[in-house]
């Protein structure tokens, strides 16, 4: 499953250079809806949560766990 999330994550950012896509994924990361992508995210990637500032939950969006 991790392969997976990995090649879906790669994908989605060789797609986002398109304008129209990129915009509409933009929108999406900054959506409620892609909190529930931040936990594979960091599952997939080996992100070090005990460097963020808050707790996983705490973040709205995608693209705010990013900005931390």
């Amino acid at each position: 499953m991790n392969q997976l999330n990995r090649h879906l994550f790669c994908l989605l950012t060789e797609l986002s250079s398109r304008k129209w896509l990129s915009e509409r994924i933009g929108s999406f990361t900054k959506s409620k809806a892609s909190r529930r992508l931040i936990r594979r995210f960091v599952k997939t990637y080996g992100i070090r949560v005990e460097e963020a500032e808050q707790p996983l939950d705490a973040y709205e969006s995608l693209n705010a766990f990013f900005y931390r």
